[in-house]
C-alpha cells in the first residue's frame, strides 16, 4: 500500500503536465513538423499510455481486494477455542460473492 500512495501523486502530477508541456509550436516549412509539434504529439501519445497504465492498474487493484477473504473479529468459546468466521457475501462490499473454493474454517 505504501507503494500506491508513493506512485498516486506523482501520477497524477504527470498527468496534469503532459497535456500543457507541448504550447510553444513554430512553423515549419513544406508540412513537416516542427520541434515543438513532434514534442506536443509525444506527450500526447505518453499521456495516452499512461492513462491505459493506471486503468490497468486500478482495476488489478480491485480484483485483488476481491479476492482476498474478509473475516469476522476472533471470538474465543467456553472451552478457550479461537473462532474466526468468513463475512457471510451479503455483508462483503457490493455485495461480492466469496472467491471461488472459499470455505468457512
Amino acid at each position: 500500500m505504501s507503494l500506491m500512495r508513493r506512485l498516486c501523486p506523482a501520477l497524477l502530477l504527470a498527468g496534469l503536465l503532459l497535456p500543457a508541456a507541448g504550447h510553444a509550436v513554430r512553423a515549419a516549412p513544406d508540412g513537416e513538423l516542427s520541434p515543438g509539434e513532434r514534442f506536443d504529439r509525444g506527450m500526447q501519445q505518453a499521456q495516452k499510455l499512461l492513462e491505459q497504465g493506471l486503468e490497468t492498474m486500478v482495476g488489478s487493484v480491485q480484483e485483488l481486494l476481491r479476492a482476498i477473504p474478509r473475516y469476522e473479529l476472533p471470538q474465543v468459546n467456553e472451552h478457550g477455542d479461537i473462532i474466526i468466521r468468513r463475512k457471510p457475501p451479503s455483508e462483503l462490499p457490493g455485495g461480492a460473492a466469496e472467491p471461488p473454493g472459499g470455505r468457512t474454517i
